[in-house]
């Protein structure tokens, strides 16, 4: 038996859930109880992340060209 063969006989076994739906309710109702704001106040916040992590690697990235940043010749 191939490769295909023994990946075929593997898709019945897979899970078609991300998560279970009930620990993720649970896991959103502490959140809300914790945390305490609207869930568009969070979807803001995540996209914010999601938007502030590669602007940050960018300007670092333009900051180190502007300052001559090139690499150091390999130590022999």
């Amino acid at each position: 038996m191939g490769l295909p063969g023994i990946l075929y006989r593997l898709i019945p076994l897979h899970q078609g859930d991300a998560a279970d739906p009930e620990l993720i309710h649970w896991l959103k109702d502490r959140m809300d109880e914790i945390i305490g704001v609207g869930p568009w106040v969070m979807v803001g916040a995540m996209g914010g992340v999601v938007v502030a992590i590669p602007a940050a690697i960018g300007l670092f990235y333009y900051w180190q060209q502007r300052r001559g940043g090139s690499p150091p010749d390999a130590l022999p």
